[in-house]
């Protein structure tokens, strides 16, 4: 019985380990590599040889170290403020910028639409970095799926769809106070909302 609860508590340990690790591979990843077919290979080769002979190995040190007994709690402890953590990270103020992160390396061509008028897109940096700029003076919170008013009519709004690669796009929807991102769901600009007057002249400039 005591082996089965040592072999339990040692896998426990072991998928905490490798959740930690790969959190923090998958941040330094995002923010010093852009991702791409190549790159996705290489990253699962050090998730198979590195991340998961690491998160093995820290388990069985972790047994070694700490006394048994407690192992359970600091498991439970660890899921709990894992979950609290999130919530709280999924939730909190961000800014617009950061959220719609532009991958100047990487930047193919930007897809936008004012709506009630014509698309277009440009290949240029020139456009996506005044955007950005823009948006950047922006700070968002996210919303529930129930607290969304799906009700956009006579509201003023745009979409910008931006390629990165053949890889990786990012869209973004915007109405006043109110965007909707295609891969995170829904947000409040906070020091909202947006000003449309300066999409619209950044609209016209560039769909010429």
């Amino acid at each position: 019985m005591k082996s089965t609860k040592s072999d339990f508590a040692f896998t426990l340990l072991v998928v905490i380990f490798f959740i930690l690790y790969f959190k923090i591979l998958a941040l330094a990843w995002n923010l010093l590599i852009f991702v791409n077919a190549i790159t996705d290979v290489i990253n699962f080769i050090i998730v198979i040889f590195v991340v998961i002979p690491a998160a093995y190995n820290s388990a069985k040190l972790f047994l070694k170290v700490v006394k048994k007994e407690i192992i359970v709690y600091l498991i439970v402890g660890i899921f709990a403020a894992g979950f609290l953590f999130s919530k709280y990270n999924e939730y909190r103020e961000k800014n617009l910028g950061d959220l719609y992160a532009y991958h100047e390396s990487s930047f193919e061509s930007l897809e936008f639409e004012y709506i009630g008028h014509d698309p277009w897109s440009a290949n240029e940096k020139q456009p996506m970095e005044e955007l950005m700029e823009f948006l950047s003076q922006y700070q968002v919170k996210k919303m529930k799926d129930s607290e969304w008013d799906s009700n956009l009519s006579g509201e003023k709004g745009f979409w910008a769809y931006t390629r990165y690669g053949k890889d990786r796009l990012e869209m973004v929807s915007i109405f006043g106070d109110r965007l909707i991102f295609a891969s995170d769901g829904y947000y409040k600009v906070i020091n909202g909302p947006v000003d449309m007057n300066w999409i619209e002249s950044f609209n016209k400039e560039y769909s010429q």
